[in-house]
């Protein structure tokens, strides 16, 4: 039985050989496949006319029940333009398998209103979210640099703001659960940098950061996404490749570095225990069923539930954005420490030491076994940070030859971390465990215990 997602793939095919209206509508049908509530099989098996679907007419009506009944083959080679692109038909089916993942959902964290190019008000959005019982949501209006979205400056952000204010106290009293975020999507240009100043950024709750320019460049773009990352206001990356079905290949770049570059933020993403944000994006109250979209994508990546944000509760949410900002602008510190960092992977190395170096800590840094022994025979320490599997050797080691030489604090970072590893870092002499990828606010409270 031919699958939305094939009926999609046909229609787009089709459109490369017409030309004119044809091309156009075909072109329409194609793209709208992936938003059809059901699956258009089902639809023609009982006898519905497909029209009621979103962008069918009747003369490509008929043309989709020739192939329903008479697939034809769909060649497993689709372009990457259209690869990789999920149906709400599929997401429906994947999340009846999870029914857990659509009570656990707290939010949507991504949204416009009139106040920029969307067509709903905050209220009517409120609304919306409200009818699907929703804790929070984040209003995401587009910010100045984006004039051609209705983007507003700081000035309007802050009337928006005092009208969510008004918002949040008029649900308050009438017994409403729903919270409004105060948040924005600031365009980034090329060179990863926002439009909007850190005074209006800082009295927000959430803030998105989204490229919207130079979305076609083919060339690898990582060192762009590394700039965005370094803003420190910035908690969550919008739509970051920027791809579009059948109109835009989107972005590319080494993924596993920008992700783990800075390990605090938000297929790799799984793999490097990034938190992901789902936001439906929408330009209107209906939209807010596109979270579907997310919320199946994620299941077919196999992301675990512990990383979606938009599981946490209000409050365990508004703790993230808190504790994300701790760890770009350090705390007091009781003591300036001395940290030898011995870790063989380079980007997570360069990562924590840049970090730790901001936390104004002097650092060291060791890739080997060897190289360690070496710094340690001519430098004293308080804390040694160390991998346990090293190329030459084992943390194990170092720590053993570092604490016969004077007292240290030892802290093991593992990408293992049951019982067993923790109690066998201990016994080795390490006097706290940390499991990859490290948690920064775990990291800094440990500091701060040692330098205290």
């Amino acid at each position: 039985m031919l699958s939305n997602t094939d009926i999609a793939e046909l229609l787009a095919r089709r459109a490369e050989r017409e030309s004119g209206i044809l091309s156009r509508a075909f072109r329409r049908a194609a793209r709208s496949a992936f938003l059809w509530p059901e699956e258009v099989a089902q639809v023609a098996e009982q006898n519905r006319s497909l029209t009621e679907l979103r962008a069918i007419g009747p003369f490509i009506e008929k043309q989709i029940r020739r192939w329903l009944d008479k697939p034809p083959r769909v060649s497993k080679r689709i372009p990457p333009i259209r690869r990789d692109f999920i149906s709400l038909a599929d997401a429906r089916r994947l999340l009846a398998l999870k029914p857990a993942w659509s009570t656990r959902l707290c939010g949507d964290l991504q949204m416009h209103t009139c106040w920029s190019d969307g067509s709903g008000t905050i209220a009517e959005m409120a609304d919306a979210a409200m009818a699907r019982s929703y804790e929070y949501i984040a209003i995401t209006d587009h910010s100045q640099g984006l004039k051609i979205a209705g983007g507003i400056n700081e000035r309007t952000l802050k009337k928006q703001a005092n009208e969510i204010a008004k918002l949040n106290k008029l649900l308050r009293k009438s017994g409403k659960d729903l919270v409004v975020l105060r948040s924005v999507e600031m365009n980034l240009n090329r060179r990863g940098k926002g439009d909007m100043s850190p005074e209006s950024l800082s009295a927000l709750d959430l803030v998105l950061g989204s490229f919207h320019s130079s979305l076609r460049m083919v060339d690898d773009q990582t060192k762009r996404y590394l700039a965005a990352l370094r803003n420190p206001y910035i908690q969550i990356l919008g739509h970051p490749r920027g791809r579009i079905y059948n109109y835009r290949l989107g972005l590319k770049a080494d993924w596993p570095r920008v992700l783990q570059r800075l390990p605090s933020l938000t297929r790799h993403s799984r793999e490097y225990g990034t938190r992901i944000s789902l936001g439906t994006d929408a330009h209107h109250p209906w939209q807010l069923e596109f979270i579907e979209l997310g919320l199946g994508a994620a299941i077919r990546a196999a992301v675990p539930a512990g990383q979606i944000v938009n599981f946490l509760s209000i409050r365990t949410l508004r703790n993230w954005v808190h504790n994300g900002k701790d760890f770009r602008a350090p705390k007091h510190l009781a003591k300036r420490l001395r940290i030898l960092l011995v870790e063989d992977h380079q980007d997570t190395r360069h990562t924590l030491s840049r970090l730790l170096t901001h936390f104004g800590h002097q650092i060291s840094v060791a890739a080997d076994r060897q190289s360690a022994l070496h710094i340690m025979a001519s430098q004293k320490f308080d804390v040694i940070l160390c991998d346990i599997g090293l190329p030459d050797g084992s943390g194990y080691e170092v720590i053993s030859e570092a604490k016969g030489q004077h007292p240290v604090k030892a802290v093991a970072i593992s990408g293992f971390g049951t019982e067993t590893d923790v109690r066998r870092s201990t016994e080795a002499g390490f006097d706290f465990h940390l499991v990859k990828p490290i948690d920064l606010r775990e990291l800094e409270e440990v500091l701060h215990q040692v330098g205290g």
